[in-house]
Order: structure tokens, then C-alpha cells, then sequence
């Protein structure tokens, strides 16, 4: 279902935006829209106008971060090393959030409380199918 709703928004490389912008920025939108039944429609003069990039770029940051409270399933991988006292060459899994990658956990041990990446945030669903 949420492949569904998957939007390219298309915002230019170059537009930052942190978390409290894009909060005022929809805020703006949002009374912007309330305000829709008395307005003229003269937009260049409106002080409630802001530039689209800064708007796509407020929303493509409020997707993502909605996005990642979405459980996700943690990506295996295999990590290879080699056993300083018998030298020999083993393999362990280990869990990566799908998001981020950042390694979470070994296999064995996997401690199920940690329902939030601690690097990105993404919300990781521990059920194994």
C-alpha cells in the first residue's frame, strides 16, 4: 500500500530545509488553504506565498520522516572475519536497518525492544516471516 503513495517530488539538490522549516512551511500551506474561501486568487501579492522548491521541499521532508514509522524489516548481511586464536575464517550475520545501514545487530543477538534505528530513526519490524 505504500508503494501506492510513492511521490517524486522532484526537489532541487541544492534546497536544505531542516525539520522546524518544514513545519512552518506546512503550517503556512495549511492556512494558506483555510483561507481559500475569501481569497481573491491574487497570489504574487499574498503574504502567505512561498516559493514551490521550498513547499516540495518541506513536504518531501515530512513524507520521509512519516515514512520511517513505517516498520521495516532489517536487511542480513553476512560479515566475514577471521578468528584470532584458530585463524580460521568465519562468517556472522548481522542485521542493517533498511534505511540507514547502519548495522544493528548480531543473529544471535537480536534484543527486540529496539523497535527504532538509533542512527536514522526508522522503525524496524523484528517478525520473522
Amino acid at each position: 500500500m505504500s508503494e501506492m503513495f510513492r511521490l517524486n517530488l522532484d526537489v532541487p539538490s541544492d534546497v536544505e530545509i531542516d525539520a522546524s522549516e518544514a513545519i512552518d512551511v506546512i503550517k503556512n500551506e495549511i492556512a494558506c488553504v483555510r483561507r481559500a474561501d475569501n481569497c481573491i486568487r491574487d497570489c504574487l501579492h499574498c503574504d502567505l506565498v512561498m516559493p514551490d522548491h521550498v513547499i516540495l521541499a518541506a513536504y518531501q521532508l515530512a513524507i520521509e520522516a512519516l515514512r520511517k514509522q513505517i516498520p521495516a524489516a532489517p536487511h542480513v548481511t553476512l560479515m566475514r572475519y577471521t578468528a584470532k586464536e584458530t585463524k580460521e575464517e568465519l562468517c556472522v550475520p548481522f542485521k542493517e536497518c533498511p534505511n540507514c545501514r547502519d548495522k544493528m545487530k548480531t543473529w544471535a543477538f537480536v534484543d527486540k525492544d529496539d523497535s527504532y534505528c538509533k542512527r536514522c530513526g526508522q522503525a524496524i519490524n523484528w517478525k520473522e516471516d
